[in-house]
């Protein structure tokens, strides 16, 4: 069955090329519209606590619609700049599986903008979503990676499988919402960037994290490096594996991640 959805694929992308771009865009759209419907059908227990004492809940609670709104549109743009990139270099066979784990991954990084600064909590919902949404996505690009070899795709999925459940296991110094943005980028990046587009995005986060401490300690280098700071980890890990996946094209066509 595998097989005859990759070769079923391969034929579509050489056949009708439009098709594959139309349907990428629906697809990332369908995911945005989902994390849309989530974070405003499905809000977080603590989000109503009439007696909660998570200091500047309120202004969560204010900014919450409009910043659901921006995560949608800006998700839906990153997804378009995307899928323009592959049009124009050629790389659409890659196209539907990174524009979903796009759509999903930068639509968490933006929303999570309001809620991990201000109270260091992120919305499990949209977490579980976008970790279910991504591993679906990461599976089926593996299938037009390793389509043609049954023992690489049993192997892959494994691999999938124990990736995913880190996200249900406690991970020692990490929140239970860390833990899942970690599973997030490993199952949007595993299958389009490998192992090198994971480094980077590691790297990437830890910068960013340095650089916040750093504001946070007055711009003091020993300070940032010996002062334990605490740090809206799920944006900072995120953002990353957006960029990645926004010039997924590019860097694709380089061959350096193959």
């Amino acid at each position: 069955m595998l097989e005859q959805f990759f070769q079923w694929y391969l034929n579509l992308v050489g056949e009708s090329p439009d098709v594959v771009i139309a349907g990428s865009f629906v697809l990332a759209l369908l995911t945005s519209v989902i994390m849309l419907a989530m974070v405003t059908l499905h809000k977080p227990s603590w989000f109503y606590d009439k007696e909660s004492d998570l200091e500047n809940i309120e202004y969560v609670r204010e900014k919450w619609v409009s910043h659901s709104k921006i995560s949608f549109l800006l998700s839906v743009a990153f997804s378009g700049i995307s899928l323009i990139l592959m049009g124009v270099l050629d790389v659409i066979l890659f196209a539907p599986f990174v524009l979903i784990s796009l759509a999903a991954v930068s639509f968490i990084a933006v929303f999570s903008l309001l809620t991990d600064p201000q109270l260091r909590l992120v919305d499990r919902h949209i977490l579980r979503v976008g970790m279910l949404i991504t591993f679906i996505s990461s599976f089926m690009n593996a299938v037009v990676v390793y389509g043609a070899d049954l023992g690489a795709m049993v192997g892959y999925f494994v691999l999938l499988v124990i990736i995913a459940t880190i996200g249900i296991l406690p991970i020692k110094g990490m929140g239970a919402s860390d833990s899942r943005a970690v599973v997030i980028v490993f199952l949007s990046l595993i299958s389009v960037l490998f192992s090198k587009g994971l480094v980077i995005s590691w790297l990437a986060s830890l910068v960013i994290a340095f650089i916040y401490a750093l504001k946070k300690n007055n711009w003091n280098i020993k300070k940032s490096l010996f002062t334990k700071v605490s740090l809206p980890l799920v944006p900072m890990l995120l953002f990353p594996v957006a960029a990645l996946l926004i010039f997924a094209a590019p860097l694709i066509e380089t061959g350096m991640f193959f």
